[in-house]
């Protein structure tokens, strides 16, 4: 993985698929790229979907920098509960 901007974006982007591979292989993507993602999944954590969220933080998770886990803990804390 190159980690440019392009290549982040548009594994960004597959995060929030309604399928499984592309979510996986997009999770793998990041984590291969590490550091220079953990801005853009921040940024989905705060605005994606529920299920682009929940792969950002698996990615961000994995990514396992002192920022990246941060942000999950805030995001997992800010989160609404689900309803039971």
């Amino acid at each position: 993985m190159d980690g440019s901007n392009g290549e982040i974006n548009r594994l960004v982007k597959e995060l929030g698929s309604r399928y499984a591979i592309p979510r996986k292989k997009a999770i793998e993507g990041l984590v291969a790229i590490g550091t220079p993602a953990v801005i853009h999944l921040i940024q989905v954590l705060k605005n994606g979907s529920p299920t682009a969220q929940e792969a950002a933080a698996e990615t961000l998770d994995r990514i396992g920098t002192r920022v990246a886990k941060a942000a999950v803990e805030h995001w997992r804390q800010e989160k609404p509960a689900a309803p039971v």
